[in-house]
């Protein structure tokens, strides 16, 4: 092989290099801008999803309720209300098993 011969090679061996990393790069690109429109729209839909569960609540239905005596009691005790939110109450943590 002469000279000329390995310049050829050496400059065909560099540009097919130099194409497959441009080709890396536009698919590394595409792969980061594909993940960022993904993370994007979940992002947007979850947003979305959140606003729209707020504006059909209202804080009209919360009520205020005074409770007059909030004593330790062994007595058995009735609640106007459900659930009970105040009050006289049992000494001692119910046990619910555990």
């Amino acid at each position: 092989m002469g000279k000329n011969a390995e310049g050829t090679l050496k400059e065909r061996l560099s540009a097919l290099q130099a194409g497959q990393r441009r080709a890396e790069r536009r698919r590394r690109v595409v792969m980061i801008s594909a993940s960022v429109v993904v993370a994007a729209g979940v992002a947007a839909a979850g947003t979305a999803f959140v606003l729209a569960d707020r504006a059909g609540r209202s804080l009209d239905a919360v009520q205020t309720i005074n409770v007059s005596s909030r004593v330790h009691t062994d007595k058995a005790v009735s609640y106007p209300q459900a659930p009970p939110v105040g009050g006289d109450h049992a000494p001692e943590w119910q046990n619910c098993g555990i």
